[in-house]
């Protein structure tokens, strides 16, 4: 299916599988829903909506509806053009000359007020009046000098706004109606209409009190957008000729669409680079005869490792949003990779921007997914399913494990050289000295630990090669055992030969490290850590985080 059908798709989409405290964000309706409606108000409104779309009057919204819309509308565009340039038949002959149409706008534009003639004024409307004729004569098919009616009537057809005029005027409308239309979308009746409008109006009455509130309307128009935003995003790849093909799902297989934003484990191989960090997930099949065919999207660059029955496997498209140059296509790669299953049962789209991952159920991003999905494997999700940090997804049944658990999240606070950070639930303490265990903080960061994956086993859109320098608190642990760092007592890391950055050290993973002197500068990217050289008595990475 063509990328120009994902737009339709994602409407249908949210239809099915929007918050329950939202409604969908259909266009039509959305827009039709102000502040202070009621259920019976908004009905009213609609009903004459729909009277005055339904043009041949049969009760319902159909093609034919869009046909007599086009052919009065493009009568009356033909017609008012016509009119401008016949009102100058001043003979009556049936054509129009250049002469009368000169004679016309000089009458048109003569001002019986003005106390004398100004030169100027009296110049620009000559010029005007030329430039009008020089328009108006293009009708002239034949070149004889006079322009017939019939001239006329076929010059307005060229016109900008012939083309677009049903589309401003009703079309938009109608295939938005259509749009909440059954299956086939070939009719929309008005009691069909009805019953997805007292739906739609009932999923927005989030408070169940029969009125749409001001924070109700924002909400769903924030919806809306988001919706908006997302076609847009289809179109402009559309545009781009983006490739977002996926492979198409069979008829007999289960489609399943799988989301997250990041794993709990860490894994020891890198995909695409050492600087990137890349996770790993499970994914465990469950006994059954059923094809399945699973979209897998995270943000996080991830290895998906498959065990139990993968026979069932039909497919699966893997993708990460986080991306990875490639310096020999000059494009962005997904970072996403796959273990346990063969090559010829994995697939990469080619572009990192042709869906956007998830992570809650339901939810708008969740929604515009499925609709992607929908439009390019040919089959709507069966199952969608998604949590922010996973261990592994169990298929068909979806059931997630994680090794982070619900509960609230600790407070974290650390104290270094006078400054206070605090993170969290307060009913959840943990302190964190400077000097702390690192293998406890690896785990509050990545639960699940580090998982021993085989480079040479991984399915990947890039290479996948071992990591120098594990990432993030693993590869500090790393460096550590080995004597290329060591700790002061306030925390700092103490470089004491050549290393490699562990990837990943940003934000609340990021350090200070103390370059000694006659050390090499390290290789990789300090990501926000302070590095301070002891050589130079002054930074060499991110100064303001040295203080």
């Amino acid at each position: 299916m063509k990328r120009a059908a994902v737009a339709a798709f994602l409407l249908l989409a949210l239809a099915g599988v929007a918050r329950a405290q939202d409604a969908p964000p259909d266009p039509f309706l959305t827009s039709r829903l102000q502040p202070g409606a009621t259920l019976e108000r908004y009905l009213q409104a609609l009903r004459a909506e729909f009277i005055r779309i339904d043009a041949d009057g049969d009760g319902k919204i159909d093609a034919a509806d869009l046909a007599i819309h086009t052919a009065i509308s493009e009568s009356m565009l033909r017609t008012s053009f016509a009119m401008q340039i016949m009102a100058a038949d001043l003979d009556g002959d049936g054509a129009v000359t250049a002469d009368e149409m000169r004679r016309k706008l000089r009458y048109d534009r003569r001002n019986p007020g003005a106390q004398s003639p100004n030169p100027s004024q009296a110049a620009a409307v000559q010029q005007q009046i030329d430039s009008q004729i020089e328009r108006w004569m293009q009708a002239d098919a034949d070149k004889d000098g006079r322009v017939t009616w019939q001239e006329a009537t076929e010059a307005a057809k060229k016109q900008p706004n012939y083309a677009r005029a049903v589309d401003m005027a009703f079309g938009q409308a109608i295939n938005q109606i259509l749009a909440l239309a059954p299956d086939d979308k070939k009719s929309l009746t008005l009691p069909q209409f009805e019953a997805k409008a007292t739906a739609f109006f009932r999923a927005a009455d989030t408070d169940n009190n029969g009125t749409i509130s001001s924070d109700e309307a924002e909400r769903l128009q924030r919806a809306a957008n988001q919706l908006a935003a997302e076609v847009a995003r289809q179109r402009a790849l559309e545009a781009k000729g983006v490739d977002c093909e996926m492979p198409k799902a069979s008829p007999a297989s289960k489609v399943l669409l799988l989301g997250a934003y990041e794993t709990d484990s860490l894994s020891t191989v890198a995909l695409g680079s050492q600087d990137e960090v890349t996770g790993v997930g499970n994914v465990a099949v469950e006994a059954g005869s059923e094809p399945l065919y699973l979209v897998i999207a995270s943000y996080r660059p991830t290895i998906w490792r498959f065990s139990g029955s993968t026979e069932r496997i039909e497919r699966v498209v893997v993708l990460a949003q986080r991306s990875w140059h490639d310096k020999t296509t000059n494009k962005p790669v997904a970072l996403a990779g796959v273990v346990g299953l063969p090559a010829d049962k994995v697939s990469f789209p080619k572009r990192t921007d042709c869906m956007q991952y998830f992570h809650e159920v339901p939810s708008v991003a969740s929604a515009q997914a499925a609709g992607v999905v929908r439009a390019m494997a040919g089959k709507a999700p069966d199952v969608v399913a998604g949590k922010y940090a996973l261990n592994t997804f169990h298929v068909p049944s979806a059931r997630i494990e994680a090794v982070k658990n619900d509960r609230p999240r600790v407070l974290v606070i650390q104290k270094s050289a006078g400054t206070l950070t605090i993170e969290g639930d307060p009913r959840n303490i943990q302190v964190v000295t400077p000097n702390g265990d690192l293998e406890r903080e690896l785990l509050r960061f990545n639960p699940g630990g580090v998982v021993a994956v085989e480079a040479d086993k991984v399915v990947a859109s890039v290479k996948a090669e071992p990591y120098e320098v594990l990432p993030e608190q693993a590869g500090l642990i790393q460096l550590v055992q080995s004597g290329a760092l060591t700790q002061n007592r306030m925390g700092e890391f103490l470089i004491n030969r050549k290393i490699r950055y562990p990837a990943g050290l940003a934000g609340a993973h990021s350090v200070k490290f103390l370059l000694r002197r006659g050390v090499p500068a390290p290789d990789g990217d300090p990501g926000h850590s302070c590095v301070m050289s002891e050589e130079a008595g002054q930074a060499v990475a991110n100064a303001n985080l040295c203080r």
